[in-house]
């Protein structure tokens, strides 16, 4: 990126006093401004991280901006003015620590759980309201959870998807200099936020609450399964999911989602699709574990801990390896032992 004699990285000239230097918003996620950052200075993202802060990635192997080292902040902060604190404000560091890479995207949604469909691209959610008031348009640091489904502002489902060309919204490749709007479609070029805005099935809003208290205190109470630590929900959800996309047979899966056809929603919309979006996946999640033990959802979800708990091997985790390791784990040996003595207490086998 330079040429001649290299500077450190304290003695190029502060970006706060360049005329591209972009404010970061109140709410706003770090990667969302530096994207905005290198868009106004005619860069890749790429570029001006390796270049301004000394940041190696890319291949975006890694997602550096949801939980930076405190040295990368200190960086940031000596080149921009920001305060250390602000720029932490822009990350994760509100959550607890990532466990079994519960901030992905698209974490709990059926097609997380199937080992063909890994990407490395960096997509994400929006939401239309906020969007359409900002002046320039930028994401919010909690629609980078990949669970998040619903605005907590404005109760809407989070836009996943460009209504014209239906491809997933994300970014253009890091190496790749080009204008950052969340509101467009990266494939299209159109707007993805013109459209009327998808109310929030409420019991999914709840669900949401739920968890983000979970990631937030390390605990929550969820219904009447009652208190539930952060790592029990992560378990309890990688078991039931897992188990359904991976653990049952065409005919057993088939059965279970004609069961939750006949006692979730009466009208399913694209967006309550459990495989590939969120909304679908925490409104399944809800049917799961709702009226604990004894709804016709919770019955199914004690059948599948109860089915991985007796099973010699079984591949309920198979999305958090790579493809070319084998996929099945022996036995119930996927967590912690705690975690996995509160499952089969859940499952009625203690």
């Amino acid at each position: 990126m330079e040429s001649g004699p290299k500077q450190s990285y304290t003695e190029r000239p502060a970006l706060r006093t360049l005329p591209y230097y972009v404010e970061p918003a109140p709410d706003e996620a770090l990667f969302s401004w530096i994207l905005r950052l290198s868009s106004r200075m005619g860069v890749s993202m790429f570029d001006l991280a390796y270049g301004s802060f000394g940041v190696e990635d890319a291949r975006e192997h890694t997602r550096w901006w949801c939980r930076p080292h405190p040295w990368l902040l200190k960086q940031i902060s000596d080149r921009t003015s920001i305060g250390v604190a602000r720029l932490r404000s822009m990350t994760f560091d509100g959550f607890l620590p990532a466990y079994r890479d519960d901030e992905a995207g698209g974490r709990f949604t059926g097609r997380r759980y199937d080992a063909s469909s890994a990407t490395r691209r960096y997509r994400f959610a929006v939401c239309g309201p906020c969007l359409r008031q900002d002046e320039k348009p930028y994401l919010r640091v909690s629609w980078l959870m990949g669970w998040m489904a619903v605005c907590p502002i404005h109760g809407c489902i989070l836009i996943e998807r460009c209504p014209a060309c239906h491809a997933r919204l994300r970014v253009a490749p890091f190496s790749k200099d080009a204008i950052f709007n969340p509101g467009v479609c990266e494939r299209c070029k159109r707007s993805v936020i013109d459209r009327g805005d998808a109310p929030a099935d409420p019991a999914v809003t709840r669900f949401q609450a739920v968890l983000l208290q979970g990631k937030r205190m390390g605990h929550t109470e969820l219904g009447r399964l009652g208190l539930l630590s952060w790592h029990e929900i992560v378990a309890l959800i990688d078991v039931l999911l897992g188990g359904l996309w991976n653990g049952l047979t065409k005919a057993d899966q088939q059965r279970v989602f004609e069961t939750y056809a006949d006692e979730g929603p009466q009208k399913m919309r694209a967006e309550d699709g459990a495989y590939g979006h969120r909304h679908g996946s925490l409104l399944l999640l809800t049917w799961l574990t709702n009226d604990w033990p004894t709804s016709a959802g919770a019955e199914v979800a004690r059948s599948l801990l109860r089915r991985w708990l007796t099973a010699e091997r079984n591949r309920v985790c198979r999305h958090l390896r790579s493809r070319s390791i084998d996929p099945w784990t022996l036995g119930p040996t996927n967590f912690e032992e705690p975690v996995c003595d509160r499952l089969r207490e859940l499952a009625g086998a203690m």
